[in-house]
């Protein structure tokens, strides 16, 4: 691993040009996490993957990522929207609440990419936000890297990391960089979001945006809008997305009784 992190810095060191179409990850980091998706439940475990380069990173869930293979796999044998999910439930794959994925300086340096999906594929992009990290007193160590504690506030959650100079990626789960070191583990002052590293390893997988998708462009605050939408009536808010005309009877088929509220990572105004 020695040898892994001396040529890691040698990596790192060389120049990046502006604008940068695909990159070669350097090394490879696993996250398990607790994540809140509704406000009042239990956190869910999912596990991410985070893929950092010389140039850009990409943050992503690749069991969802298996997930929309076999969802795109069934549709072209066009099997119908009950067997899809039949099959899905058994092969215990997730939903579309883990299907973010976050790309950093792409696709320029200094920006960052955000997908997701509600019904729709949606992209924004914009500027990587200066968290202006605050050391703090609590060393420990995570997946056997000694590691430094630090926390900031990021659009009205505080964030508390645990970052190793041993890997010197200004990178992490999420939105989360501007280290001088790795972060392996995150948590906000509510616990509702969790990452922590169990597996961190030498790599040269392909990162790349996934331009497979026809995406709908939008600002950060029209996702959150569409997740707000999604929730308070998923079948309303799918006759919508397919243009389907209001009336009586697709607005009782619409109407949720109990609709969830999305426990969102951020706040935007």
């Amino acid at each position: 691993m020695k040898n892994f992190l001396f040529a890691f810095l040698l990596f790192v060191s060389l120049p990046i040009a502006g604008r940068q179409a695909e990159d070669t990850a350097v090394v490879s980091v696993e996250y398990k996490s607790a994540v809140r998706l509704y406000e009042g439940e239990s956190p869910s475990e999912v596990y991410y993957r985070l893929d950092v380069g010389c140039g850009m990173s990409r943050f992503y869930c690749p069991k969802r990522e298996l997930s929309e293979a076999v969802s795109d796999s069934l549709n072209a044998a066009n099997a119908d929207g009950m067997q899809v999910l039949d099959i899905m439930r058994a092969k215990n794959l997730p939903g579309a609440s883990t299907a973010y994925t976050v790309y950093k300086n792409y696709p320029d340096r200094g920006r960052l990419t955000f997908t997701d999906y509600v019904a729709n594929y949606f992209k924004y992009e914009e500027p990587m936000a200066d968290l202006g990290w605050t050391p703090e007193e609590g060393d420990s160590v995570v997946c056997g890297y000694d590691c430094k504690k630090a926390s900031a506030t990021l659009r009205g959650r505080k964030w508390t990391v645990w970052y190793t100079v041993d890997i010197p990626a200004q990178d992490g789960p999420w939105k989360l960089y501007g280290l001088p070191g790795l972060i392996l583990r995150a948590a906000d002052e509510d616990r509702n979001f969790i990452f922590e590293a169990v597996a961190v390893e030498k790599s040269g997988v392909k990162i790349a945006f996934d331009d497979t998708r026809s995406y709908q462009k939008c600002t950060p605050r029209e996702l959150q809008e569409q997740y707000a939408l999604f929730e308070e009536s998923r079948l309303g808010y799918l006759f919508k997305m397919a243009g389907v005309k209001k009336n009586k009877q697709t607005e009782a088929l619409s109407r949720r009784t109990n609709p969830k509220k999305p426990c969102l990572m951020e706040f935007y105004e």
